[in-house]
């Protein structure tokens, strides 16, 4: 059996959005691969990449848009992606979630 560790840290995993704004988030790759991301089903209420490459010992930047106005309070994201150059079966990629804290703040 042979076993991968994605090791990635994900800098300013507490996002605070005041409406409908966009940010970015910082994703490292601490491991000795390269990582191919690819946009499973989106998550409702937010924008983000469709495509990633993680590169390693390097930090890439990822878009973060919050789709929706008036909401407020905290809230966990789960982003979904493929990893397309990793398989797990034969035709099976390697699925991986990037959580995200998100804090809404109201514009009032």
């Amino acid at each position: 059996m042979f076993t991968i560790q994605l090791d990635l840290i994900i800098h300013r995993a507490v996002m605070i959005f005041t409406g409908s704004q966009s940010s970015y988030v910082q994703i490292q790759n601490n491991s000795d691969l390269v990582f191919h991301l690819a946009m499973e089903e989106g998550v409702n209420g937010f924008g983000y990449a469709p495509e990633l490459t993680l590169h390693p010992g390097r930090i890439a930047i990822m878009p973060l848009m919050n789709l929706v106005e008036g909401k407020e309070g905290k809230a966990e994201v789960s982003i979904p992606y493929t990893v397309t150059n990793i398989f797990t079966g034969p035709d099976t990629h390697l699925s991986v979630s990037l959580d995200i804290q998100v804090l809404f703040i109201s514009e009032e």
